[in-house]
């Protein structure tokens, strides 16, 4: 009979238990159950400035997105210099994290291409210049870009932040038949910032 008691002792405690733990709000997950960086960034429109000592106001969660993705083009309604087939492949990482008062940032992103029977193709990104290599030898063009990004935010105190960001962006791209043209492009920016 004292087993017997014990059973259900446990079996009315432990479901309150269960219920108790459910029910207890915990501050380190976001408050909805799907939160996107887009999101993030909308709530926190600073974020897309170049200001990193104002990660310092963000929310109170972290959140970290990463990301795989492949793509494949082709078509006769193009531009001149845009590929008969293109294969895209793609790795994104981002996240904000806080630890104690210090606020982190980083992105880590990867594309790769691979361009066939590309004429006209003699620049990195022919959409953002007006001028054309002349190549209208048709060939295979791979295109690979790298893009980290680093920042933190320090509060100094109630009323000074300071924070800096930093950012790699490299690319390389070459036609296989024809090497002459190869691109290469390197960018490094430390952007220190301070807060009043």
């Amino acid at each position: 009979m004292c087993r017997f008691k014990k059973y259900i002792t446990l079996a009315v405690i432990v479901p309150v238990l269960q219920v108790s733990l459910q029910a207890r709000p915990d501050t380190t997950v976001c408050p909805r159950e799907r939160y996107s960086i887009q999101e993030l960034q909308i709530d926190n429109p600073w974020l897309n400035g170049d200001n990193a000592a104002a990660l310092s106001y963000n929310s109170n969660y972290n959140l970290s997105y990463a990301e795989i993705a492949a793509g494949y083009s082709e078509g006769a309604f193009k531009n001149v210099y845009t590929a008969n087939t293109d294969n895209t492949y793609r790795l994104t990482a981002e996240s904000h994290i806080k630890v104690k008062k210090i606020r982190f940032y980083g992105q880590f992103d990867y594309s790769y291409n691979h361009k066939q029977d590309v004429q006209w193709y003699g620049l990195l990104n022919p959409y953002g210049t007006p001028f054309f290599m002349a190549d209208s030898i048709p060939g295979n063009y791979n295109l690979e870009r790298f893009y980290l990004s680093g920042g933190l935010s320090i509060p100094l105190s109630a009323k000074w932040t300071t924070g800096a960001y930093i950012n790699y962006n490299t690319a390389a791209g070459a036609k296989g038949k024809d090497l002459r043209n190869k691109n290469t492009f390197m960018n490094f920016r430390i952007q220190p910032s301070i807060l009043f």
